[in-house]
């Protein structure tokens, strides 16, 4: 899953409610540690952590990406090498 960093809050809750395994936020939160928030282009930082350790070829995912003022937006994804 590639998502937007937002804030510790939106990602626990990402989480939570979408039941995600530990670790799938993994480099959102590392992003987010390293670099903070970048507004827009915090889903740019943690797509390319992304391709440190892609997933298997034809594996489907979420891009996330969360606005001011609370909006979001998400597309279904699948991985080509």
């Amino acid at each position: 899953m590639v998502a937007h960093t937002g804030g510790p809050a939106i990602l626990n809750d990402l989480a939570k409610h979408l039941d995600l395994d530990d670790g799938v936020l993994h480099h959102s939160w590392d992003s987010l540690d390293q670099v903070g928030n970048l507004g827009g282009a915090s889903v740019i930082d943690v797509l390319d952590r992304t391709y440190t350790t892609p997933p298997a070829p034809g594996q489907t995912g979420l891009l996330i990406g969360f606005g001011p003022g609370f909006s979001g937006s998400a597309a279904k994804v699948t991985w080509v090498a």
